[in-house]
């Protein structure tokens, strides 16, 4: 549990230079004044899918499919949130 913990917060922690990273590049220029938020939602998305990754493969439940289709449904809930907004 402890180790689980530890990779969230590291994951969480280290995702946010490469999220502002991707948005400046790739987000319209003024994505900052309508979404602040942003950057803190991806890093917490990258924390949960991390960890969520991390103990199934301790479980041995981990395959390519479910690795696939979990980061398919947490890419598609940031699209429609980044929609939404």
């Amino acid at each position: 549990l402890l180790f689980l913990l530890t990779a969230g917060a590291g994951l969480f922690f280290l995702a946010p230079p490469v999220s502002a990273l991707l948005n400046a590049r790739f987000a319209d220029p003024d994505w900052s004044q309508r979404d602040g938020r942003r950057i803190v939602r991806q890093s917490v998305w990258v924390a949960v899918l991390g960890v969520l990754l991390l103990y199934l493969q301790m479980v041995r439940a981990l395959n390519l499919s479910v690795a696939l289709s979990l980061t398919v449904g947490f890419m598609l809930l940031e699209i429609y949130f980044l929609l939404r907004a």
